[in-house]
């Protein structure tokens, strides 16, 4: 039997190269960019934010529906359950149309709870605009 001996040859690893001309030029390019752009970003537009002080008090005329954590319903700082709710809103309603509503709702009610609950005014009552606020 005869053996063929290889020859072992070195291997050779190929090292991956990264040409930096490309990046080099994005480099430089997004620098001008940036010089160039810095002073028309530095003047920029002058906004002036509401402050506390600035806040609209709410018309007496709308009518303010709150939902507790517990579920329960207060229509304007009297507490009532949800048919005597809807009752007075119905009435209010044939009064006043559009009937501002403020539906406020405390930070554990779940907002499904809250959604199913406008949903529910709206198609029960007509001439109702409703806005929503989050009880501090």
């Amino acid at each position: 039997m005869v053996k063929k001996f290889k020859k072992k040859r070195a291997k050779r690893f190929v090292m991956p190269e990264v040409t930096l001309t490309p990046l080099v030029d994005t480099a430089l390019t997004l620098l001008v960019i940036f010089m160039i752009a810095a002073p028309v970003i530095k003047k920029g537009v002058n906004v002036t934010f509401p402050s506390k002080t600035d806040e609209q008090p709410i018309a007496s005329k709308t009518t303010v529906v709150d939902i507790n954590k517990d579920g329960k319903y207060v229509l304007n700082s009297f507490p009532q359950g949800k048919k005597e709710v809807f009752d007075s809103l119905k009435k209010a309603a044939v009064q006043q149309s559009p009937l501002p509503i403020e539906l406020r709702f405390a930070r554990d009610v779940a907002y499904a709870t809250v959604l199913e609950t406008a949903s529910e005014f709206d198609e029960e009552i007509d001439g109702l605009e409703i806005e929503f606020s989050l009880k501090s």
